[in-house]
């Protein structure tokens, strides 16, 4: 490409990454929204979401994860292993 149709195709790609971008940030603040209403004591770190569970609610927790996976599509979610105790104590 020469020319102006090298800047079209320039200025296309970048309004489809900028699209992109929002697309995620908003699929993010929704999901994090949905994580606070059912977890209101969930701690957001970086990228990382900490929930404090009682082993009672996994089964429900598990089927919460994939409830939220489906409409994130540009996001892997992830649930790890249970922390240690005390993991959530603030000093």
């Amino acid at each position: 490409l020469q020319g102006r149709a090298y800047f079209l195709a320039k200025k296309q790609r970048l309004e489809q990454q900028s699209a992109t971008e929002a697309q995620q940030q908003a699929q993010l603040a929704q999901l994090q929204a949905e994580i606070a209403r059912c977890y209101p004591r969930a701690q957001v770190a970086a990228d990382r979401i900490y929930l404090l569970v009682h082993h009672d609610e996994l089964d429900q927790l598990q089927h919460r994860y994939q409830q939220w996976q489906r409409p994130c599509s540009d996001w892997l979610l992830q649930l790890s292993e249970a922390l240690p105790p005390y993991h959530f104590v603030e000093e």
